[in-house]
């Protein structure tokens, strides 16, 4: 973000002595750090502290006002960053333990507003760049670094190349090692290749571009490994580009958990930080401090204390396994995940035995011997009583035996394959016994007992009579021809009913109709135009009759040649028109049960090549043309006649007591084809100026017998 160059372009003397005073500053601590007493004592307690260099964006658009605060973007970080140095760099005086080896840079320029950049790695006098290296540094030595205001472009991707190079080189060996990116803004130097200049970066190249460079960079870095974290101070979503800072997080190794797929949004998502006034960047900022001292398992003293992996749980008691699997351990730290792990590993399973252990080690106890514990009869050796007793699991563990002495009460014997009266004789007393079963001349026997099942007059299967749809009670029962069966087909599900020999008509919801040239399946039989009659000079090809062509030629509005004839495209959506064969490809529609319904005129064809719905009233109901010349009056929508008045195509009028229907002309080559040119009889009415003329008539006669009068 810019800002002009006015505004900023004010480099004084009294700037000049107070980099030189800045420059002194900036020589990195010792390792043991003096004090104002001149204690060398160094309050830091931790050997290997996280090094965190943070960069803050110093271009112009951090001095705009935060909200309604009265504090710049500016004022409000260095707040931020103070209570940040604070908590992890020694404390407001910095005389606590340094849990964190903060540096600090700014954006690598050198010139006021521009993009020439400064890639040195050292301290510069002019306070440019690197302001204060990793190191002991305590709060009021960092604080005293930050510039007194920000100015300058926002030059993203050398910031990152020049955090990579230094980490590069100075490898801070056994810490491990961040960047934190604190930008209000997008990159604004460097859009295409060549040397930096200002650029917008909105074009579709110039957005590649930055996003691929970004990602070269912190990819970079982590493969040094150095984890970046970027938190966007941007009063308005319209300053950034979360393209950018997505890239940033997820290249980094640091985005929320939400965003730890491939199949983020870059330009949707927030992988990253986001802060919009004072208190949330607060927050962002003390929530990556917590991240980077945690202890984990890695064989360091994250947090300082002076202990290393000291991770809660490290040491209790842990199982891992189930059943016969189960071993018990302890917790240890594991240093590839930096998380906790159990110490022993699970022992190896075994196929489920009938034996009351979980052999198999899926948390279950015999679950494959299911009728284990339920109740079970066997008979007596000796007397062959019914004995109660439970499932249990056999000696070889390999089934279940009935185990058990409790005898059971014996009863008389019933037809149940069962010794009931415990004789040692199943089922006695059933030999030869018949039931008899119908009525007039529809009898038929049944065993008694079979197979241990009682016989019965109801099971379909012994009853030899069925009935059929003939006017005859064909078994016997009293009725005739009185009952349902199913007429299920394509057009739906239905039934029908037979009465005195004759089938009533099918229940479906949509009934078989003649099959016309109209691209669905009107009679219901799975196929689609089958035996459609277009007349003898025409075929029925994609939903719709087709006419012969003029010498191969078609002129009509989307028609394309099939064979001789001119065909347009009338297949019902999603039917689709094969310009080969000329069929409408795809699964059958009935009409009433899916794509667009028509509805055929009263000869029997499409009205139109629109597939929609006509009503037959001669009106054109869909906006297109009239499928016939010359229009009808309602009754009988397009039907034509021969000139004995009926019907060529075989279909029934709506109406014959009014209305204006072509009727019979000649029939010049006795095909019975529709080419007459006169009118049905209206039936009496007569057109509305007709009734005009006879009125004015009247009032004349009227007028007339008046003046008579008069005179």
């Amino acid at each position: 973000m810019m800002q002009s160059l006015t505004k900023h372009r004010r480099i004084r003397s009294a700037a000049l002595a107070l980099g030189v005073l800045l420059g002194l500053a900036l020589v990195p601590r010792s390792a043991a750090a003096q004090d104002a007493t001149g204690d060398t004592t160094a309050p830091n307690q931790c050997t290997t502290p996280p090094v965190v260099l943070v960069i803050l964006d110093e271009s112009g658009s951090m001095d705009n006002e935060v909200g309604s605060s009265g504090k710049t973007k500016w004022e409000v970080a260095k707040a931020a960053l103070h209570e940040l140095w604070k908590l992890y760099a020694g404390g407001e005086a910095g005389t606590d333990p340094i849990k964190v080896h903060f540096g600090l840079s700014v954006f690598p320029s050198i010139e006021i507003n521009t993009c020439d950049l400064d890639m040195s790695f050292d301290v510069a006098p002019s306070g440019k760049t690197l302001l204060l290296a990793p190191g002991e540094n305590t709060a009021p030595n960092l604080d005293s670094k930050i510039p007194a205001e920000p100015l300058g472009p926002t030059p993203l991707i050398d910031t990152l190349t020049w955090a990579k190079n230094y980490f590069t080189a100075n490898t801070f060996d056994g810490q491990e090692r961040f960047v934190l990116l604190i930008t209000d803004g997008k990159e604004s130097c460097r859009c295409k290749d060549g040397p930096p200049d200002f650029c917008e970066g909105t074009t579709p190249t110039e957005i590649s571009y930055i996003a691929n460079k970004l990602k070269e960079q912190v990819a970079g870095l982590k493969a040094i490994g150095v984890k970046t974290y970027v938190v966007s101070f941007a009063t308005s979503l319209e300053d950034i580009s979360p393209r950018q800072l997505n890239t940033i997080a997820i290249e980094g190794g640091t985005a929320k958990a939400e965003c730890q797929n491939t199949s983020v949004n870059l330009d949707l998502a927030q992988c990253y930080f986001l802060a919009t006034d004072p208190q949330s960047l607060q927050d962002a900022l003390t929530t990556i401090g917590n991240v980077v001292t945690q202890e984990i398992c890695d064989g360091k003293d994250n947090d300082c204390d002076g202990e290393i992996d000291n991770v809660p749980g490290v040491g209790d008691a842990c199982t891992v396994g189930e059943g016969e699997c189960k071993k018990t351990g302890k917790k240890v730290c594991d240093l590839v995940t930096g998380g906790l792990k159990c110490d022993v590993e699970p022992g190896n399973s075994t196929p489920e035995l009938c034996d009351g252990l979980d052999n198999n080690c899926d948390g279950q106890i015999d679950e494959t011997f299911a009728n284990k514990g339920k109740p079970c009869v066997k008979a007596d050796p000796v007397t062959k009583c019914p004995i109660g007793g439970v499932w249990v699991c056999s000696p070889d563990k390999l089934g279940l035996v009935c185990d058990g002495n409790t005898p059971l009460p014996t009863s008389d014997e019933v037809c149940d394959g069962i010794d009931n009266n415990c004789d040692g004789t199943i089922d006695e007393g059933f030999e030869g016994q018949m039931i008899n079963c119908g009525q007039g001349d529809c009898t038929w026997t049944v065993p008694a007992c079979k197979d241990g099942k009682p016989g019965s007059c109801d099971d379909p299967q012994t009853n030899p009579f069925k009935e059929i749809c003939d006017g005859k009670d064909n078994d016997c029962d009293g009725k005739i021809d009185d009952f349902d069966e199913d007429c299920s087909s394509a057009c739906g599900q239905g039934t029908r009913h037979c009465t005195n020999g004759q089938w009533s008509e099918c229940s479906s919801a949509i009934k078989p109709n003649k099959e016309v040239c109209d691209g669905y399946d009107n009679d219901c039989n799975g196929k689609t135009d089958d035996g459609a009659d277009c007349g003898a000079d025409a075929i029925c090809a994609c939903g719709a009759c087709a006419k012969p062509s003029v010498n191969f030629e078609c002129f009509g509005e989307g028609e394309f040649l099939l064979g001789a004839y001119c065909v347009k495209d009338n297949c019902p959506a999603p039917l689709v028109c094969n310009k080969v064969t000329g069929n409408c490809d795809g699964d059958p529609i009935i009409p009433g049960q899916g794509g667009d319904t028509v509805t055929p005129d009263a000869d029997g064809v499409t009205p139109d090549a629109d597939s929609e719905t006509q009503t037959p009233d001669g009106v054109d109901d869909d906006g297109g043309p009239s499928d016939q010349t010359p229009p009808n009056d309602g009754t009988q929508d397009d039907a034509q006649v021969g000139p004995d008045g009926a019907i060529l195509d075989g279909s029934t009028p709506q109406d014959t007591t009014g209305g204006s229907d072509t009727i019979g002309g000649a029939d010049p080559d006795g095909k019975g084809k529709k080419n007459c040119g006169c009118r049905i009889n209206d039936g009496g009415r007569l057109p509305a100026s007709v009734w005009l003329l006879l009125a004015m008539i009247g009032l004349l006669l009227v007028a007339g017998r008046r003046r008579r009068r008069m005179e």
